[in-house]
């Protein structure tokens, strides 16, 4: 066991994966704290859903380990839960099927998953849609049911691959808004990963960054901008100090990353 893994709700201690013969992940270590929310930047194919699959339990690294409460989890799905890109809602059940699913799969009968469920959707905006279908809502309602659902799934630790990266601008800048008032009312760790640089530095308490690949983490910026955070934000300069610091820190030429 690690140093700080108990501490942690969630670590990762030297994560290395390969495929064939491309290294993707060199040695990766990591933690999430308590309510933290922490968001994760790279430039595309270093890693990033490579990583989360394994926090996720659904790979195995070639060596380290992964633990929640201290506990090792590596390559064991189910411990947290993992929003992927898409919401992939199931087409043919209500949003309050799909949401109570999740506590099903967890072992909750039906018909208190649908109560639980039902219950649920006012806190997460989506209050009097619990008999709708998924074609029958917008983007960012299909994207609340979604995390509503991994939520659900469980309540200490949320995984997030870019939840909001097929919204359009509009729509994306209130999920944000949203999300970040939801994260003041609900006890829940958060790992996101992102391509938006301004997406990450908005909804993060810390950011860290991949080199590209073989990927190692060559920054972690705690993020000191007053909460609660809104549009406004972005336009501060202390925002724009940490975008430009961060925009520098993905420049493929200032580690040697790439194959």
């Amino acid at each position: 066991m690690i140093a700080g893994a108990v501490d942690a709700v969630l670590a990762a201690h030297n994560i290395r994966r390969r495929y064939g013969e491309l290294l993707v992940l060199d040695g990766i270590s990591l933690e999430l704290g308590r309510r933290e929310v922490v968001s994760v930047l790279g430039p595309s194919g270093c890693g990033k859903s490579t990583l989360l699959h394994i926090l996720a339990g659904l790979d195995r690294p070639e060596e380290g380990a992964v633990y929640l409460e201290g506990r090792d989890i590596t390559g064991h799905a189910g411990a947290v839960s993992y929003q992927q890109q898409k919401d992939l809602l199931l087409p043919w059940l209500t949003i309050v099927d799909n949401v109570g699913l999740a506590l099903e799969l967890s072992g909750t009968k039906r018909r208190r998953a649908r109560d639980v469920a039902e219950e649920s959707l006012e806190e997460f905006g989506l209050a009097g849609f619990g008999r709708h279908y998924p074609h029958q809502l917008s983007g960012g309602m299909r994207q609340r049911a979604a995390l509503l659902r991994t939520h659900l799934y469980s309540r200490s630790v949320m995984l997030l691959d870019e939840p909001f990266g097929a919204l359009d601008t509009i729509t994306r800048g209130m999920m944000h808004d949203w999300l970040l008032d939801l994260l003041r009312r609900i006890e829940t760790s958060v790992l996101l990963v992102t391509h938006d640089v301004e997406e990450a530095i908005l909804l993060a308490d810390r950011v860290i960054v991949l080199s590209p690949a073989p990927s190692r983490i060559v920054e972690s910026v705690d993020i000191a901008i007053p909460r609660p955070r809104d549009g406004e934000t972005v336009l501060s300069e202390e925002f724009r100090r940490y975008k430009a610091n961060l925009v520098h820190a993905l420049s493929p030429n200032l580690h040697g990353g790439g194959q």
